[in-house]
């Protein structure tokens, strides 16, 4: 077995800052058309070797035409080492929304089982237009 190298690039243990989530007691099938589901990416200024991100997700709506809605807010510390600066907005950019991502997927899949529904897995997210734009 091979020890475990710690990567220059690190994170703290992500934290829900927020989460809503109500059924809609007036859903009507017949109104359903689809579960939307969005997310927005939010991120501090780079401060030294460091910045905090947090991912926000809206599934659903609230009235007749979704079963529920929820709202989650998950956010992390990042930080790296002086000699993984030259990569770090794109450590950044890449795998700390992922990560995030898959702290919030779990979370989810438990809320809707525990509401009485089947897991709604989060699916995997394409953000490089996301990426792109943080570029900018």
């Amino acid at each position: 077995m091979k020890d475990i190298k710690k990567s220059s690039f690190q994170f703290s243990n992500p934290e829900t800052k927020e989460l809503v989530f109500r059924k809609n007691q007036d859903f009507d099938k017949e109104k359903y058309k689809g579960l939307p589901i969005s997310y927005n990416i939010e991120s501090s200024e780079i401060e030294g070797n460091s910045a905090e991100l947090s991912l926000i997700v809206e599934i659903g709506m609230e009235g007749q035409e979704t079963p529920f809605y929820l709202k989650m807010t998950i956010s992390s510390g990042f930080s790296w080492e002086e000699d993984a600066e030259n990569i770090s907005k794109k450590l950044l950019k890449q795998n700390a929304v992922t990560l995030l991502m898959g702290y919030a997927r779990p979370l989810i899949a438990h809320l809707t089982v525990d509401a009485g529904y089947k897991p709604l897995n989060l699916p995997f997210v394409d953000l490089r237009e996301d990426i792109k734009n943080m570029e900018e």
